[in-house]
């Protein structure tokens, strides 16, 4: 299954990345590949969870990714940041659940999921320097414009 993923340069280098088709899917990287990485990780981790809870694999349409572009554009130009993005395809492979699945019980993979989603927070947070209230606010942020959809 293939992604849209919406990359903005961070001001300090390194990469911002989300997911407009996955809710809630953002990651980064220092460069341009690590941040390819860790989104489909991020994207892999989401899915499994979605796949718990029964919830449907999205649906990405154009008009999302469209829409979570100009949101970001507007949101750069609000910080007097460059209106410099770049979109990429990842490829997360659905069968890649199933193999992750038979390995460990239900309550193993949920409880390592939430344990790579509070690691990659914890990272993102130290690697931007961000404070946590900062980090709050944009993911409410983006949070807002994922309700959106």
């Amino acid at each position: 299954m293939k992604f849209t993923v919406i990359l903005e340069p961070e001001a300090e280098g390194g990469y911002s990345v989300i997911c407009p088709a996955v809710p809630g899917c953002v990651s980064q990287g220092d460069s341009l590949d690590e941040a390819l990485a860790n989104i489909r990780e991020a994207i892999l981790l989401c899915l499994e969870v979605r796949r718990e809870d029964e919830i449907p694999l999205p649906v990405e349409t154009p008009e999302m990714i469209a829409r979570e572009i100009r949101e970001c554009l507007e949101d750069r130009a609000e910080e007097g940041l460059p209106l410099t993005i770049e979109t990429r395809e990842v490829e997360a492979e659905v069968a890649e659940l199933a193999v992750r699945e038979s390995a460990t019980s239900p309550h193993e993979q949920q409880m390592e999921v939430l344990r790579r989603i509070r690691e990659n927070r914890q990272a993102i947070l130290q690697e931007s320097g961000m404070q946590a209230a900062a980090a709050e606010i944009v993911r409410r942020k983006r949070e807002e414009r994922m309700r959106r959809f």
